[in-house]
């Protein structure tokens, strides 16, 4: 339940020096990647036909696992959604219509994002490498797949480093950085 605070003071203080050392048998590492809402992300997850720990990165990084999270363009909950993106999310899924104060139910929240996310990954997915709709979908997440588009359209010839690092939006090129480390981490000890 308070997942966030670990993750807060991992991040603030610890996260430099951890990223020296040893992964397996590091029961460290379980306090900083923890698996927050297990039941709920695997069930979600394999609803929407997504990796569980890329589910778990993106709460990661969008809240820090913070239930009640609020940011400053009013996205709620664990995984950071828009009123607007949970409202046609729950319509595609049929699900009642979900103010702002439901999504900061962990279950209707995770359900919403990793439906969201997933259809970001299926709609990025022709003729593209894993790899790549991973990359993709988790910038759309942040900046919105239109410009997610026109940035594949300019720069998909590029290795994925260098795509990542011509995105024009620092925040949604360092969010692209945080998620895909935090995916590789959680890989990696679990």
């Amino acid at each position: 339940g308070r997942y966030h605070e670990l993750v807060r003071l991992s991040v603030s203080y610890y996260n430099y020096l951890m990223l020296k050392a040893p992964v397996k048998g590091q029961e460290l590492w379980g306090f900083i990647y923890p698996k927050a809402y297990w039941e709920l992300v695997q069930e979600s997850s394999r609803q929407a036909k997504i990796e569980p720990y890329w589910t778990l990165a993106v709460m990661r990084e969008e809240s820090h696992f913070a239930e009640q999270a609020v940011s400053s363009a009013y996205a709620y909950g664990l995984m950071q959604l828009l009123d607007s993106t949970a409202k046609e999310t729950a319509r595609r899924l049929k699900m009642p219509d979900r103010g702002a104060r439901d999504l900061m139910d962990p279950k209707i929240n995770i359900t919403l994002g990793t439906s969201y996310l997933g259809g970001l990954q299926r709609y990025f997915s022709k003729k593209q490498p894993v790899a790549n709709r991973v990359i993709y979908a988790t910038g759309s997440y942040n900046a919105g797949a239109s410009n997610m588009k026109r940035w594949i359209k300019k720069y998909s010839k590029l290795p994925q480093d260098e795509f990542i690092e011509r995105i024009p939006f620092n925040e949604t090129r360092f969010y692209i950085k945080k998620v895909l480390r935090s995916y590789q981490m959680y890989q990696r000890i679990y």
